[in-house]
């Protein structure tokens, strides 16, 4: 499975010590330079976003730049490439938590998954007991998710 992935996911799941579950999940994940970037700046911002030490992440080169510029104009430039770069690897899957992001994927005819995908999928699989404390702790970290989707997904999980 070829799996991209923005930012966001990332340094949503780092801030709740959570971070392998893309490892368990996907095996590999890629990411655009610009993502590495934004996970390096100013040292990192979580425990182990820090990707230049994780051998599961591997950094490509979103090639069509002009793509890359048309994508802009609506979104940030990481969601850009990254959907560049799913595009280009024909990849299964682009990790997004941005909700203009993940339109703009769906119109590319990618299939879309944000960090509450992965916390369920991660539930389905095995791989975390519950859902719940890590949504809770997801919240409490900044991360935006509205009461309506919180409970729609605890419902999915049977939680």
């Amino acid at each position: 499975m070829i799996v991209v992935c923005d930012t966001s996911p990332i340094t949503n799941l780092a801030a709740v010590g959570r971070l392998e579950l893309l490892k368990k999940l996907f095996g590999v994940v890629l990411i655009t330079e610009s993502v590495r970037d934004e996970l390096q700046a100013d040292g990192g911002v979580y425990p182990g976003s820090n990707v230049a030490s994780l051998d599961w992440v591997e950094v490509r080169t979103a090639s069509n730049r002009t793509m890359v510029d048309q994508l802009r104009k609506t979104i940030h430039f990481g969601e850009a490439e990254s959907i560049v770069l799913a595009l280009e690897c024909k990849a299964d899957l682009v990790l997004l938590d941005d909700a203009d992001g993940r339109s703009a994927a769906q119109q590319c005819g990618l299939t879309v998954m944000g960090t509450l995908g992965v916390l369920i999928r991660a539930k389905r699989m095995g791989f975390i007991p519950v859902v719940k404390p890590i949504l809770d702790d997801l919240i409490a970290h900044g991360f935006f998710v509205r009461d309506s989707v919180a409970q729609g997904i605890l419902k999915i999980v049977g939680e």
